[in-house]
């Protein structure tokens, strides 16, 4: 599954995660090192952690 497009994503200057546009739709993956901070927020209500 290649990916046509790629977005990265920040949440008040921190890198979140990559956005990809595919040919069967859009996949969104959190980054690691986000996920550890004990502040860390969604980046939306659709995509909760």
């Amino acid at each position: 599954m290649e990916a046509y497009r790629i977005a990265y994503v920040y949440v008040r200057d921190s890198f979140a995660g990559t956005l990809k546009e595919t040919d069967v739709g859009y996949s969104f993956l959190y980054d690691r090192t986000y996920l550890t901070d004990k502040n860390t927020a969604p980046v939306s209500l659709t995509l909760p952690i």
